[in-house]
Formats: structure tokens, sequence, C-alpha cells
């Protein structure tokens, strides 16, 4: 028996009609000659596929469009790059360079998303978060936003109009006494416009909590605000003088804020959780014994 084999010749393949030319070679002109890049599979159509070593070389690779460059073929997608959280430094002065996630996440080939590790936000990883998100009592705010803030903790008696401008071009001289911009927190650019934003100026972030009373060292104002606690879960109770002092604790004229950067001015108010006489859980007092009322500032019996 005789067994006839016949060979047919393979059939060419077929470069996409989108692609007119790799490096300098007409692919759909030469055909074979694009052999390098038809091993790259002509970059997936997410970039443009370069030729080495002349018509008919095996060497190629591909330049991947934006957005896209996972791999050698460009078939996984980048994710947006923000300063390093973490890294080694260059230099002495240069460090935090760009990464992909911030290198405070991973990065989702499939999507280009970055999925951040705990703690940090954005669409580069580029932020930090604020403990269970201020408790929906409080907003999350970055250092920047804070510092000119005059409601912020820590109370600062030196809070002028130059923290509430953007403006870096034209700051006072420092020293002036007449504005003090040692709570600003931004990058040292002023007159010489060297220098430039400060590295965790919108990466570090803190709570500033709510309060149904004015917060600050001016007259009418409180030392301390309503809720508390570095995620806002806390809530200050009812405040009383303390009826068993001849002094009144209320009073926050004169008084060093908590973190020593400010001073009460004259018509300042101390708060004063239950009168201190009680104790204080979940925004309501419970009275020491001869003690009564919502702030414990009333006495049954005298000693």
């Amino acid at each position: 028996m005789r067994v006839l084999l016949l060979i047919l010749p393979l059939a060419a393949p077929q470069e996409p009609s989108s692609w007119e030319s790799v490096g300098e070679i007409d692919c759909l002109a030469e055909g074979a000659r694009c052999f390098g890049c038809h091993t790259l599979n002509y970059c997936n159509g997410h970039g443009r596929c370069e030729q080495k070593g002349g018509p008919g070389s095996p060497f190629a690779n591909c330049k991947c469009d934006p957005g896209w460059g996972g791999d050698a073929f460009c078939t996984l997608q980048t994710c947006p790059f923000g300063k390093a959280q973490s890294d080694m430094p260059t230099s002495v002065t240069e460090a935090h360079s760009l990464k992909e996630c911030s290198n405070a996440g991973f990065c989702d080939r499939l999507t280009g998303t970055c999925q951040c590790f705990p703690g940090f936000a954005g669409t580069a990883c580029q932020s930090k978060t604020c403990p269970n998100d201020c408790s929906g009592k409080g907003l999350c705010l970055t250092m920047r936003q804070l510092a000119k803030m005059k409601d912020a903790l820590p109370l600062n008696d030196g809070f002028t109009s130059v923290n509430n401008t953007d403006d870096l071009t034209n700051l006072p001289e420092p020293g002036d006494p007449t504005q003090n911009i040692s709570i600003r927190y931004d990058g040292a650019m002023s007159r010489s416009g060297l220098g430039g934003p400060t590295y965790d100026q919108n990466l570090n972030r803190a709570c500033l909590c709510d309060s149904s009373w004015p917060v600050g060292l001016g007259p009418g104002e409180r030392q301390q605000a309503e809720f508390h606690g570095p995620d806002c879960s806390q809530k200050r109770c009812p405040s009383g003088d303390d009826p068993m002092t001849e002094r009144d604790e209320t009073n926050c004229t004169g008084v060093v804020a908590a973190g020593g950067r400010g001073v009460g001015r004259p018509g300042n108010i101390c708060h004063v959780d239950c009168s201190n006489r009680g104790t204080c859980k979940d925004g309501l007092c419970k009275c020491f014994k001869g003690f009564y009322g919502v702030n414990c500032g009333k006495r049954t019996t005298r000693y």
C-alpha cells in the first residue's frame, strides 16, 4: 500500500490591518520581514512594535501606549503613579520618587486600578485615611487644610489671615511680629520661588471633630470640641462650674490651651465635663454621691 503525504504550505500570519508600519518597515507590504514583531503579536494593539536589527531580524520590542506595559507584550495595564510612601532616598535631598500605586498598594493589571493597603486611599493610594472615617462625627482633612483652620487642635493664638491664602509668593518676612505664619503647613516657596510642596502636606490626614458650639480661643468659644478622640467617637458631657471650688473652672481667660500653642482671650470658655463632680459616658453624666443635675453642678448635701 502506498501512502501519499500531502504537505500544504502554512498560511502566512496576518498582521492587523490597523498597523501601517513597524519601525521603518511596512509590515503589510513586507510580510515575513516583520517576523520579530509577529512573535510579539504586534503588541496586542496596545503599543507600537519596533523592529530591531534590520529586515527579517527576530529582534523587536514593544513601546506600549500610556496605561499599558505591565509586560513585554502590552497585554497588561499599568496603574496610576504617586510619590512613594516609602522608598530609598536617591540623594541627601531627594526621596519619595514616583511609584506605581505610591508603593502603598497592589496594581490590578486587568483593570489598571490600585488596590490600596489598609490606611491608604486614592486612585494612586496617595493619601492616608482617617481612623474609622471620623465615625461620621467629623471631617477628614489634610495637614495643610488643618493648619488653615482656627478650630483645629492644638489651638494656636498665632492664627491670622495669612493662614487662609494659597498665595505662597508674597508671604511676610520670617520674624515679622505682625504675622505669625508658624502654623502654616506648606512648601517653602515664598519670595525666592525655590522649594515646593511639603511632602506630606496632602498625605497625612486627621479628624476635625464636629461641635455644636464654636471652638477656638476667642470670646464665647470653647477650647474643646463636643466630639473628640482620634476618630471623633467620644462625646463630651454637659459642662458646668465645679460647685466645690471658689474659682470658675469654665473661665478660660488666660488659660493655656492643650498643646501649649495658644492662650484663651477674655471671654474664652473652658469645657468642664459634669462640673468635675461625675463621670462622663456617651455624652451623659453619672453624678457622684451628693451631686445631681444634667451636669452634676448641684449639691444635695453640704460638707
